[in-house]
Formats: structure tokens, C-alpha cells, sequence
């Protein structure tokens, strides 16, 4: 299974990885956005995601403050990695094996 970013998927803040530097695209509400303006973030911001857990997005500002933005509001923040792509790199797990053994396989057990 070969999984690819799709350059029109949505990716959002609660997703990035830590130290990931990312644009703030969007923000969905208004609520949100005053939120976010009243903390120094806009969007177009190039912002690094120092930490996310399950409760917080730790951020830095283009201005280099850091700012805390609750995991429920970083739902609602579409971003882009800062090189203009629109997810993280690319998932490539390794093939699966089938859980049926041929016959050589089984003589060796």
C-alpha cells in the first residue's frame, strides 16, 4: 500500500510534527482567526511547530514568540509545509506478507 499527498488535501495544524515548519493557509472561523490575530498569528504566517501533544500545538511566531494554541482550535488551522506542499512527507509502509506460508516455508519451522 503506497499512500501520496494529494496536492489539493487539506492538512491541519493539530497534524504537523514537531520542529515541521508550516504556513497557516486557513483558518476556518472567525472566532478563530481573531483568536489567533490577537495572538500574533495570521494567515500566510510561516510558523515552526515546536510541540504537539495531545492537548497543545507549542508554536513559534514569525516574530519569534511562542504561542499555545489548544488541540481542539488547531483542528480548524489549514496549513501547508512551509516548501508549499500540501502534507507531511509521504507514508511508505513495507509491503505486507501474506499470513499463508508456502510449503518451503513451513518445512523450516
Amino acid at each position: 500500500m503506497k499512500v501520496t499527498a494529494d496536492r489539493h488535501q487539506h492538512r491541519w495544524l493539530a497534524q504537523a510534527l514537531p520542529n515541521e515548519t508550516v504556513r497557516i493557509e486557513r483558518m476556518l472561523f472567525k472566532v478563530l482567526r481573531d483568536l489567533c490575530y490577537g495572538l500574533g498569528v495570521a494567515e500566510g504566517d510561516i510558523v515552526r511547530c515546536k510541540t504537539v501533544s495531545e492537548s497543545i500545538v507549542l508554536l513559534e511566531s514569525p516574530g519569534g514568540r511562542t504561542i499555545v494554541i489548544d488541540q481542539d482550535w488547531a483542528r480548524f488551522i489549514e496549513v501547508r509545509s512551509a516548501d508549499g506542499s500540501a502534507a507531511a512527507p509521504s507514508f511508505h509502509p513495507a509491503p505486507e506478507r501474506s499470513a499463508l506460508r508456502t510449503p518451503a516455508e513451513r518445512s523450516r519451522r
